[in-house]
């Protein structure tokens, strides 16, 4: 009896209790936790990047959901993307409306072909938003998720939140609104502008102002670098239209063609264009070519995401604009962007040489002009003219690197009186590195983890041996 009472009030048997008491309460809070965290799936979004955190567009949109939006995913069993499954739950998780169901297009054909075009299918990885009855519905390819880079071989961002919030209010939608292209007087093809348009929802349709009327349903005109005039009955019919409130895009690029029934129209609303190519000296507002110009944005509100979030845009080879008044028979003209004072409006196409007959900067690149019409209902009428149309070619549009696609779709959404653009900026897949800087900082940093460390880690282990040893 004095032997089991000697072995229990022994040191090491006080130990051995404690350790088990230790080890027994440590596993039963870990199971308190895991219930806790199974019941509360929280997650914390550490990228650097946030490429699992949703921009406040998404979480507006999905608060204010009134209906259901059934999402399938298209994955053979077991091989779904662990990335995009990550953020489709994200959205499952932020909205009850939203129904997620990862669907077997090998074992599900007759489910997938119901959604699948005639001609083209629908590829594996696919994501298919669909509305209340699947009636309305949006395809998203896997590749449309992504920004692939073809000079380097890899993928630069991801555009996932992008592509499905716009799915989402798409298959919301009460109808589409309409951009209309003017045609007959050689205007330029923009694919890429019209991409995005059809991917923020928008139809685009074309006219011919001399021999057709402006649909009712016209929410937007553009007129895309035209290198031939208007007739005069084209002006009357765009007069008519802004006389009801409607809206319109005037690009010009640099032409040696003059314009003058169309460039007479628009000095009545206060604006002048000017025969010129811009010249920029300031080696913080071009890139590569002085020519190639990185505007400064002023407040407005097309440019106040660009201003508040510093993104900048790149106009490659732009003429200037004369405003020619800023207030007058409520027409309103506001300057959205300008050259610094070291550029020029170079008249000399041939040499780029300040001559006295060149205007000195800064010089107005874009603007917006505004009236307010007469009635009580009658919508204000809202003009963009810009000195460039460059701006939305292929390669300008699809860098992550630059804003030409946000100005252009907020310059869109003002003219639909949209507050807040659902234009939702792709996001880097660039790592965090290391940066070294000399061959010593690198061995430096190999022998801190293959030695230092290691070697911390066994003495401090040998010395809690070492005490235990002698208990």
């Amino acid at each position: 009896m004095k032997n089991i009472t000697k072995i229990f009030s022994g040191k090491k048997m006080k130990y051995g209790i404690n350790s088990a008491v230790m080890t027994a309460a440590f596993i039963a809070i870990l199971i308190v936790i895991n219930l806790i965290v199974g019941q509360y799936p929280l997650k914390k979004d550490l990228t650097k990047n946030r490429l699992f955190s949703f921009a406040p567009q998404t979480i507006e949109i999905l608060e204010n959901l009134d209906q259901t939006i059934n999402i399938y995913a298209l994955y053979p069993q077991g091989q779904e993307d662990p990335f995009m499954k990550e953020i489709l739950e994200r959205y499952a998780r932020s909205s009850d409306k939203i129904k997620l169901e990862f669907v077997d297009p090998v074992k599900n054909p007759t489910f997938v072909n119901q959604f699948a075009d005639e001609n083209t299918g629908i590829q594996q990885g696919a994501v298919i938003f669909a509305g209340e009855g699947n009636k309305r519905f949006k395809i998203v390819n896997y590749m449309d998720m992504l920004d692939y880079n073809y000079e380097t071989q890899t993928f630069d961002s991801i555009k996932a939140e992008q592509r499905f919030t716009n799915a989402i209010v798409f298959v919301t939608a009460e109808k589409m609104p309409v951009v209309y292209f003017t045609q007959g007087h050689s205007e330029q093809e923009f694919a890429a502008a019209k991409q995005v348009l059809e991917r923020e929802n928008f139809q685009f349709k074309n006219i011919n102002l001399y021999s057709e009327e402006i649909p009712e349903d016209a929410e937007l005109i553009i007129v895309a670098s035209p290198q031939r005039d208007f007739a005069a009955s084209e002006i009357e019919k765009m007069d008519q239209f802004f006389n009801k409130g409607g809206r319109a895009a005037f690009l010009f690029d640099i032409s040696s063609n003059e314009l003058p029934t169309l460039e007479a129209y628009l000095k009545e609303w206060g604006v002048g264009l000017n025969r010129d190519v811009i010249i920029e000296e300031s080696k913080n507002n071009y890139s590569m070519s002085q020519t190639m110009l990185i505007p400064n944005i002023q407040s407005h509100e097309i440019t106040g995401t660009l201003k508040s979030n510093n993104l900048l845009m790149l106009v490659p080879v732009a003429r200037s604009l004369d405003i020619l008044f800023e207030e007058k028979d409520g027409i309103t003209v506001n300057s959205l962007l300008k050259t610094t004072d070291k550029s020029w409006g170079e008249t000399n196409f041939k040499e780029a040489k300040k001559g006295p007959e060149d205007m000195q900067g800064p010089l107005d690149i874009a603007v917006a002009i505004e009236r307010e019409n007469a009635g009580e209902e009658a919508k204000a009428t809202k003009i963009l003219v810009m000195g460039n149309a460059q701006f939305l070619a292929d390669q300008y549009m699809s860098s992550a690197g630059i804003a030409n696609v946000d100005f252009f779709m907020n310059s869109v959404n003002w003219a639909q009186d949209k507050k807040e653009s659902i234009t939702i900026r792709p996001k880097s897949l660039e790592g965090e590195s290391i940066a070294f800087t000399s061959q010593i900082q690198i061995l430096l940093y190999v022998a801190l983890v293959v030695v230092v460390i290691p070697l911390v880690v066994f003495i401090f282990g040998g010395v809690v041996w070492m005490r235990r040893r002698h208990l």
